[in-house]
């Protein structure tokens, strides 16, 4: 080994200062160089993991606020519908009660004609009764101041008879 430290003029302690001139320098570069940048890098994962767990959490928060909207839309048109079937239903309600007010009030309106149809029937029967007592009163006030033969009774009784159907024919209804 002396020939290779002659050959090369290799001196120990100088080697031996390189040596320590190396990992003082190493060190130095470790506290004030490499130490800071790996603490800088472990800052920069940390906020891009951060990050990106936001952006995962966004996401899922976005996600869940559209399911809650496509809900509420949903629910709304459902809303919308029952309202629009129930106004649907009250309408259809209120139409049936209208046409059952304008049924009772037209059947109102027949019995009441009927009635005074009824009314004015009787009157003309009455009428009726009032001028047939007439006439064969006259039919028999003539019999008795002619005391007429039996043909003339029968002559006479046929003309009241005509007058009779010609004064029916003259009233109302029949």
């Amino acid at each position: 080994m002396d020939l290779l430290i002659g050959t090369f003029h290799i001196d120990s302690g100088l080697i031996l200062a390189q040596v320590f001139n190396f990992f003082l320098v190493l060190t130095i570069l470790y506290y004030f160089a490499i130490r800071p940048l790996i603490r800088n890098m472990d800052e920069r994962r940390d906020e891009i993991e951060k990050g990106l767990d936001d952006a995962k959490r966004s996401e899922d928060s976005l996600r869940r606020a559209k399911e809650d909207y496509q809900k509420v839309i949903k629910d709304a048109r459902k809303k919308a519908n029952d309202i629009i079937e129930e106004a649907v239903s009250k309408g259809e309600l209120k139409k049936n009660k209208a046409v059952e007010d304008a049924k009772e009030e037209v059947e109102a309106m027949i019995r009441k004609e009927r009635e005074e149809l009824l009314k004015e029937r009787e009157l003309i029967i009455e009428n009726i009764k009032e001028k047939t007592a007439e006439f064969v009163s006259v039919a028999v006030e003539k019999v008795i101041r002619n005391e007429m033969d039996k043909k003339r009774n029968e002559a006479v009784i046929k003309d009241v008879v005509k007058e009779f159907d010609a004064y029916k024919r003259t009233v109302p209804g029949k």
